[in-house]
């Protein structure tokens, strides 16, 4: 009576044992594969929701800046990523490209929060102030980030006093900017007498804005900032699942691979009493399955 016991003896080579019922070895059908395992890529870490759900919960111009300050911080990560080669390029050219239109969309969202905060408080030449504070923010980051990338192991405490500094700074120029653009737009007013048409600039200047217009300004503004992330995120999932069924595709040719690589040098022998017989290749290894009882002819 035989008794089969299967065994692993290398990666690519599957071995069974053939015993009699005295537990002697009498045989073994052993199967190889010549075929190289490729090193799989490692995945990116890349949530494409974490970004856009702070942006879409901006209620005010404040958080809508730390949002897009996250944006950015987002993009230079994965851009540093690049210089990983193991990493998934396909993936992480993708996920860029993603971050970067979220990136996008939170300077937009900083912008209409912005000028959603003008027409409340109303006041000459907000919007100005509110672009010169976005583009001294924007030149400031990227001061920030090669400063940090040249000085890594410099000392943090001196470049946070440093950065606190100039922020402070801006603040105070932008409000005395601001105060004096005022006092000359005022003495221009009142030297032309153009009162009736500083009332017909638009919503920027003027206190007076009815709520209604506002509100329907705010519902433009969501809408487009809404459709901006949909768009990104659909083209996003777009790449990724033409990647996975690429994967799924070629995953359903391995066993055309497998049974070429038992074409070659391997493939599938039976040896019995040290004499090893090759056997058709297009036995699979299933087929040599033993089980209680089974009879098997060989020679001594």
């Amino acid at each position: 009576m035989i008794a089969g016991l299967i065994g692993v003896t290398g990666i690519n080579r599957h071995s069974r044992e053939i015993k009699d019922s005295s537990g002697r070895v009498v045989g073994r059908v052993s199967c190889r594969s010549n075929s190289a395992n490729k090193k799989t890529p490692k995945r990116v870490n890349y949530n494409m929701r974490q970004i856009s759900a702070r942006i879409l919960k901006c209620k005010t111009s404040g958080s809508a800046r730390m949002a897009l300050t996250g944006a950015r911080t987002k993009v230079a990560q994965l851009k540093r990523q690049m210089n990983d080669y193991g990493i998934d390029r396909y993936e992480l050219e993708h996920a860029i490209i993603h971050a970067t239109k979220i990136m996008r969309v939170a300077k937009k969202k900083l912008k209409h929060l912005q000028e959603e905060e003008t027409v409340k408080k109303g006041g000459p030449c907000a919007g100005e102030q509110a672009e010169m504070e976005e583009e001294f923010e924007e030149q400031l980051f990227e001061d920030t980030q090669n400063k940090e990338s040249a000085d890594a192991y410099g000392d943090d405490t001196a470049q946070e006093i440093m950065r606190d500094l100039q922020q402070e700074i801006q603040r105070e120029m932008m409000k005395a900017m601001q105060e004096e653009m005022q006092q000359m737009l005022q003495e221009m007013t009142q030297e032309s007498g153009l009162d009736e048409l500083m009332e017909e600039l638009g919503a920027s200047f003027s206190v007076d804005m009815d709520p209604e217009d506002l509100e329907a300004m705010k519902k433009k503004h969501r809408n487009e900032e809404l459709k901006d992330i949909l768009e990104a995120d659909m083209k996003y999932l777009k790449a990724i699942f033409n990647k996975l069924q690429r994967e799924k595709e070629a995953g359903s040719s391995i066993a055309n691979a497998y049974a070429n690589a038992m074409s070659d040098s391997g493939g599938v022998s039976l040896e019995l009493c040290g004499a090893e017989i090759p056997v058709d290749a297009a036995v699979s290894p299933d087929m040599a399955v033993m089980t209680e009882g089974a009879n098997i002819d060989y020679m001594a």
